[in-house]
């Protein structure tokens, strides 16, 4: 949105309207894509691969994941992804002095750590687009980030397959497999969900104490 343009208003309803169509579709498509490299990860356990092998295979599959996004973002015209939303908040906030330069590059960074975790190379691309200016380093930055994304799903669902192999039948048919990649996506998302909710929460009692010290103080 533009400052002045007001949210209820043609064009506000427009923008928001194609900002949530947009969304619900790359994130559809890429809790799809995060459910077909569990598959092929866990299939790829089950069958003895080995772990270089599984590797080249995520490594792969995510490179092309990032592709697909990137240019289906940057082609249409939509940015689905949000990184070039979030790439102006940050550019906004680097003109504010110490603080916002701080904040913009704290910004960055955890969306860059998501990224890797989750969403995939294409978001960091679009957050460093001004950065990766040349092509050389736009296919070396998605090389490079597609292979510690790889090395990430490679660890997680097998980690996940060693854990729960346990409850495999001995005759292992291939629904076996996509129920146990589902499995280990649903313990990794409600971790994560956890895991932000235990730092939200203790934000929220540090503020609480420094604002309980601080009456008592004055």
């Amino acid at each position: 949105m533009k400052e002045h343009e007001a949210v209820l208003s043609t064009e506000g309803a427009k923008k928001i309207s194609k900002l949530a169509v947009g969304r619900f579709f790359y994130a559809g498509l890429d809790w799809l894509i995060s459910g077909g490299l569990g598959v092929m990860v866990v299939w790829m356990n089950v069958r003895g691969f080995s772990v270089t092998g599984m590797f080249m295979a995520t490594w792969v599959y995510d490179l092309v994941a990032a592709y697909f996004f990137y240019f289906l973002s940057d082609l249409s015209g939509y940015d689905i992804t949000l990184a070039n939303s979030f790439r102006r908040s940050a550019d906004v906030m680097f003109k504010n002095g110490i603080v916002g330069r701080s904040l913009g590059g704290l910004l960055l960074l955890v969306l860059s750590i998501k990224a890797i975790v989750w969403e995939g190379p294409e978001v960091i691309c679009f957050l460093l687009r001004k950065e990766l200016n040349t092509r050389v380093k736009f296919h070396t930055a998605m090389l490079i980030l597609s292979f510690g994304q790889g090395i990430f799903g490679t660890w997680l669902y097998t980690t996940g397959y060693e854990m729960l192999k346990t409850f495999l039948p001995a005759e292992i048919e291939f629904y076996h497999v996509v129920l146990l990649a589902i499995a280990i996506f649903v313990i990794f998302t409600l971790i994560m969900v956890i895991a932000v909710k235990l730092v939200q929460w203790t934000v929220v009692v540090v503020k609480q104490l420094r604002a309980w010290f601080f009456q008592r103080s004055h």
